[in-house]
């Protein structure tokens, strides 16, 4: 996992889901997944977009013709 996911991962946890800087007034979880191939726990933050009473998150990789690694972990 990178430092930068870490430090909004550890921020999220410090602060009952609330961070600042960039994610300041956006709504995050932290999506747990089992690797696909490791099998190794992983955690990654998410900003949620509400769709009436769901939470909707984009599997996307930062305009990357690829998904990110969480959505082939959910896939598998």
């Amino acid at each position: 996992m990178s430092d930068w996911n870490e430090q909004i991962i550890k921020e999220f946890r410090a602060n009952e889901g609330k961070v600042g800087g960039y994610f300041k007034d956006n709504r995050l979880l932290l999506l747990h997944t089992t690797g696909a191939k490791s099998g190794k726990e992983r955690v990654n933050p998410l900003v949620t977009i509400e769709d009436g009473q769901r939470l909707v998150v984009i599997a996307s990789k930062g305009g990357a013709p690829s998904h990110p690694d969480w959505y082939y972990n959910l896939k598998a």
